[in-house]
């Protein structure tokens, strides 16, 4: 788990984002979201619309999803935000960046815009589980490591 202050997050530079690269909160194209997961990930999104549709409705854990779009309007990345009511917390999630897209500056720009959307909020801090890929980004922006998980498996004696 990493976690980071939303305020120092949202302040990183935004000026290194390709061309008519539009950044963008309350998307509701999660047909497209489910795309581009698959695309990136492979496997059964499936779920994924109704999830996030489910989410952004939830009084408890409000989600807000963020994406970057190519002048044509097509998605090239995207992530989600959920706000945690009554707590100084906000967590990440998603993530996924088209493989012609990576490199650019999209991801650091998702970040940067769910930070300020929680500090918005009065949101202070933000966590994410965060895929060996997308940590070196976080840390970079002021994230940093609260516990590691170590799998284990116990092995009685004799078996």
């Amino acid at each position: 788990m990493l976690l980071g202050s939303a305020g120092h997050a949202a302040a990183g530079r935004g000026d290194d984002l390709p061309p008519g690269i539009r950044v963008q909160a309350d998307s509701t194209d999660y047909a497209a979201v489910r795309d581009l997961a698959r695309t990136v990930r492979g496997g059964d999104w499936s779920w994924l619309p109704d999830a996030l549709a489910h989410w952004v409705r939830d009084d408890r854990a409000p989600c807000t999803v963020v994406t970057a779009r190519t002048p044509r309007g097509r998605l090239v990345a995207a992530a989600w935000v959920r706000f945690h009511p009554g707590t100084p917390f906000a967590s990440l999630w998603g993530g996924a960046t088209a493989p012609a897209w990576r490199g650019r500056g999209l991801y650091r720009a998702l970040v940067r815009l769910r930070a300020a959307l929680a500090a918005d909020r009065g949101h202070r801090l933000l966590y994410t589980e965060a895929l060996g890929s997308s940590r070196p980004v976080l840390c970079r922006g002021g994230f940093g490591p609260v516990r590691v998980l170590v799998p284990y498996r116990y092995c009685p004696p004799g078996r």
